[in-house]
């Protein structure tokens, strides 16, 4: 890395978004320190739900169809599930967890229903999960983003 880009300050695509939006509640949020988040059942869901997916893509794109049909999904979304919420200290009743649980199930039922039409693996190649992308967008700051997935079109070559 060249001194150059070293000197950047690099800032998240939420950050600069805040701070496009409003300067002085990026301002406020990042100088002051006064940015508020609270962790909840719904993000750790959306976690659980991610890395369930993500593995079962790996999987097809890397290893093969046959090994990812016998990934168990569901099984990795509540382990992460609940290695979330318990990290995170969320309270909740067994109602809820387990309506989550059912909602967790029937999204990957329906992403594995689907999948080969949005994911023909014949079709596409895996580049990457979680990867990071930077752009220069200012002066001497840079913004920084991670791309769920990256696939490249086999014919083509388009990204």
């Amino acid at each position: 890395m060249s001194e150059e880009v070293k000197k950047k300050k690099t800032v998240s695509h939420s950050q600069f978004t805040n701070w496009f939006t409003c300067p002085y509640k990026w301002y406020r949020d990042y100088i002051l320190h006064e940015k508020t988040f609270e962790d909840s059942l719904h993000m750790t869901f959306g976690t659980g739900i991610h890395e369930a997916i993500q593995l079962y893509l790996q999987t097809l794109y890397n290893v093969g169809e046959k090994e990812a049909e016998a990934v168990d999904m569901e099984a990795k979304f509540i382990e992460t599930f609940k290695r979330e919420i318990a990290l995170k200290k969320i309270e909740h009743t067994p109602e809820v967890f387990n309506e989550f649980v059912e909602d967790g199930k029937n999204i990957l039922a329906e992403f594995k229903e689907n999948r080969a039409y949005h994911f023909p693996r014949d079709k596409w190649e895996l580049i990457g999960i979680e990867v990071e992308i930077y752009e220069d967008i200012m002066n001497n700051v840079r913004v920084t983003a991670k791309l769920d997935i990256v696939l490249r079109e086999k014919m083509s070559g388009d990204i």
